[in-house]
């Protein structure tokens, strides 16, 4: 139950990135904190966009769900040691 909870916290406070891409192609990411869904944060100026940071958000899911994963199989061992 706290796996999902963290997921859906994940999901509402994803994390940002601020991007500019240059008339020759040059494009420089630089990542921003996490913040709400609905108010992502302003961009510093009308030359720059910003978006999700998808790979830091599937990150952030994979480290929950492995971590969640690693209790409940130790939390499962436990519990058929027990007589």
């Amino acid at each position: 139950m706290l796996g999902l909870v963290l997921l859906a916290l994940l999901g509402l406070f994803p994390p940002w990135t601020q991007s500019i891409t240059a008339p020759t192609g040059f494009r420089k990411e630089v990542p921003l904190a996490y913040g709400f869904i609905l108010s992502p944060p302003e961009p510093q100026s009308e030359i720059y966009s910003v978006t999700l940071d998808f790979r830091r958000l599937a990150v952030s899911w994979a480290v929950v769900m492995f971590v969640v994963g690693g209790v409940v199989v130790l939390l499962h061992g436990v519990r058929n040691d027990q007589p």
